[in-house]
């Protein structure tokens, strides 16, 4: 996993116009806080993959992932309490907030398919050169931090994701 002080390594345009942009505030703003984070999940956003996946499960449909494309999903409640704590403690520089426990995007909609209830049958593992990418997708950005692990375990959160999610659909 990358840490806080691994070198970036950006593949694509996206990558870059972070890596850059991260330059240019540490550069203007020397005690700037600078969060790292990936693959955001939250029952309060329903353009995610978690929610999407969700709700292809529950339609009846198949989840076709990257089971070779490794991230740290973070779920937005937890990175958001973290990222408040931060700033009360003053604290500044880069900081790799993230759910330990990466996964490839098939594992994690697998762990979201039990936690939910559905099984993982309908989870279908595939090549991430399958999915049609625009752009060209490191096989793992896994983050972790030297800094220190803030967020509690990914199977934690998705758990208390699921929760609220199929509470949600039985109030549907």
């Amino acid at each position: 996993p990358y840490a806080e002080d691994s070198p970036t390594n950006a593949l694509n345009a996206y990558g870059r116009a972070k890596a850059e942009a991260e330059a240019r505030v540490q550069s203007a703003l020397g005690r700037a806080l600078v969060v790292r984070t990936a693959a955001f999940f939250s029952p309060h956003d329903r353009w995610n993959f978690a929610v999407q996946a969700l709700e292809t499960l529950a339609a009846g449909g198949t989840v076709v992932a990257a089971g070779d494309q490794r991230v740290s999903p973070t779920y937005v409640p937890d990175l958001t309490d973290a990222i408040l704590d931060l700033l009360i403690d003053g604290e500044h520089g880069i900081w790799h907030l993230s759910n330990p426990g990466g996964a490839s995007w098939a594992a994690f909609a697998r762990q979201l398919a039990v936690g939910a209830g559905f099984g993982a049958s309908n989870i279908v593992p595939v090549s991430g050169r399958t999915l049609g990418q625009r752009a060209l997708r490191p096989s793992d950005v896994t983050l972790t931090s030297r800094r220190g692990i803030l967020l509690p375990e990914l199977a934690d959160a998705v758990g208390r994701f699921t929760q609220i999610a199929v509470r949600d659909r039985a109030a549907a």
